[in-house]
């Protein structure tokens, strides 16, 4: 590791080297032609031409050491840059300290007060920009030094003497200056090193992170895709079977059966959602909706059904608001059967009040509340409160994951309070609506599909019957098949054209349900209604069903509310 970063500060020294080596150079150059020209009159001429042109050669080859010398450059090595940088530094010191060498005008105080200010400033200057890299610094002192207090001693007289000895003197107090400077570069390089290789570290453990996610992703689309299919027959045999079913005890056995599969399938919906979420393939539309009848219709669903809990709708007025209705009917009963689900006495609340353009509502609870430390985690996926056995009639954990979700892509703020042992509230922040063109129901009437030629793709047999003995009971008329070849040979039998067609996704073959429709579509010339089935998890695959415009249910089959889709899309031709 210390070699990395040995490595790593050579490399910024070289980079902080080459970024000033421009300003360096032009600065060597420019000050080179402004001494010439201010002792031109007092020394030879063609002595101060060749100091001149000695001064601009190594200055240009200093210049081009620092600037080719990069790590970004191929001949790049710590070991090579620190003998070229240390030595073309002590070049270009030597050139300067040979001014008083080569240029010297014994008694003249004010040639000598212009040397002292050129020796001073110049070591000055190189402080500023070697000090990343001290023997460089170092290197152009003793160039500059050496024979410039050599000519101040050599005069034997106590003042030029002096100068030397203070010259000396200088230089090593800025070589002590250079070394806390340098210093303080290493330990802010060395922090630098640190948070860059933390960056890294974070870096692979987010792609890390990622893969995983992906994988899971991958595992669930997988998983629950071939968990629907039979799961979607089975709920379809059931249904079917309901009618015919005379004995009590069938029935009964029967119930039974339905509460397990629903369970089941609430368990499977709640992994669908939250990939469908997480594939961004939910289309959100905002609308004009009454929030008073929305609650109306929970509350009595509810009170149906919670036992000793007391369900108390304190929503008296009229309210619109202006938001999704299948978000906020999705997320408010949610937030209802949770608190349902962890209320053994007392009551359940919802009320509401307006707040400017927006109105809260609040789902108040007498339930078990939550402890202080697991409020921020409860929007957490597979996050479950009193349920150490793990009972799956209470679900996976999922559903205020889903609900934190929902509220953020609908924009309906959310905000939760908690006292364990005492309840939960939970409140709702909605935009205000107008009281116009307010969402309404579809009423579902069976007689209403007498009659309709339905379509029904799917690669497996099962669900194939299924959906025939389901659609038969609803008085349609059904065609089945596997391929579009199938079903499109049944078609050419009948003398009329379908009124509605429900495909599977992913059929046989590699077919997709997709094209299969647009074939139909196709070969009657007509925009025929159409329902994509898919049990497929898959976020690209989610993603690709958005993209058709298709309506879709997914697996496993509610049958109401594939009734009500039936119904609704034959019902807007």
């Amino acid at each position: 590791m210390q070699n990395d970063f040995n490595l790593y500060l050579a490399e910024e020294r070289a980079k902080n080297t080459a970024e000033h080596a421009t300003v360096s150079f032009l600065s060597e150059v420019g000050q080179a032609v402004l001494t010439v020209g201010l002792i031109w009159k007092i020394f030879p001429a063609k002595q101060l031409l060749l100091w001149l042109v000695a001064s601009v050669v190594i200055s240009s080859i200093a210049f081009r050491f620092h600037k080719t010398m990069t790590p970004s450059m191929p001949q790049f090595s710590p070991q090579r840059w620190q003998r070229a940088v240390t030595g073309s530094s002590f070049c270009v010191g030597f050139i300067w300290g040979m001014i008083p060498v080569l240029f010297f005008a014994p008694g003249d105080i004010t040639y000598l007060a212009f040397i002292l200010a050129l020796y001073t400033g110049y070591v000055s200057g190189a402080l500023a920009v070697t000090f990343t890299h001290q023997p460089s610094f170092i290197s152009f002192t003793l160039g500059i030094t050496l024979p410039f207090a050599g000519r101040m001693f050599y005069e034997a007289d106590v003042l030029y003497s002096t100068i030397g000895a203070l010259a000396i003197f200088y230089v090593s107090m800025l070589i002590y200056v250079s070394k806390n400077m340098n210093s303080l570069f290493i330990r802010s390089t060395q922090s630098q090193y640190n948070n860059a290789r933390l960056l890294r570290e974070l870096a692979r453990e987010k792609e890390a992170v990622e893969q995983a996610v992906a994988s899971k992703d991958r595992f669930l689309a997988s998983a629950s895709h071939d968990l629907r299919q039979p799961l979607n027959a089975i709920s379809l045999f059931v249904d079917a079977l309901g009618p015919v079913q005379t004995k009590p005890l069938g029935h009964e056995i029967l119930d039974k059966i339905r509460t397990s599969l629903k369970g089941l399938n609430g368990m499977l919906h709640s992994l669908l959602d939250i990939s469908r979420l997480d594939a961004k393939a939910i289309d959100i539309i905002p609308k004009h909706v009454s929030l008073t009848t929305l609650v109306a219709q929970l509350c009595d669903e509810y009170a149906a059904k919670a036992g000793r809990i007391e369900i108390h709708n304190q929503i008296d007025e009229e309210i619109i608001v202006f938001v999704d209705p299948t978000v906020l009917y999705r997320v408010v009963r949610n937030l209802i059967d949770n608190a349902v689900k962890y209320t053994n006495e007392g009551s359940v609340t919802l009320s509401a009040s307006k707040l400017d353009d927006h109105i809260s509502l609040c789902i108040e609870d007498t339930g078990i509340g939550i402890p202080s430390e697991k409020i921020d985690s409860v929007f957490d996926e597979f996050e479950q409160l009193n349920n150490p056995e793990r009972n799956r009639e209470k679900g996976l954990g999922l559903g205020l994951a889903i609900v934190k979700r929902l509220c953020n892509i609908a924009k309906i703020g959310i905000s939760l309070h908690s006292e364990y042992g005492h309840g939960t509230t939970v409140t709702l922040k909605i935009r205000s609506g107008l009281g116009v063109n307010i969402e309404g129901d579809l009423a579902i009437k069976e007689n209403d599909l007498s009659g309709q030629l339905v379509v029904v793709i799917d690669d497996e047999q099962a669900i194939l019957d299924g959906m025939q003995l389901v659609l038969s009971s609803w008085n349609c008329d059904v065609i089945i098949g596997e391929s579009f070849e199938s079903v499109n040979q049944l078609l050419t039998q009948q003398n009329k054209m379908p009124d509605l067609i429900i495909s599977d996704l992913r059929l046989k073959d590699k077919a997709r349900g997709t094209d299969v429709i647009e074939a139909i579509r196709e070969e009657y010339n007509s925009d025929i209604p159409a329902i994509l089935v898919t049990g497929d998890t898959a976020p690209e695959n989610i993603s690709e069903v958005r993209a058709s415009g298709l309506s879709v249910i997914y697996k496993p089959v509610d049958l109401h509310e594939l009734q009500t889709l039936v119904i609704a899309k034959i019902g807007r031709r």
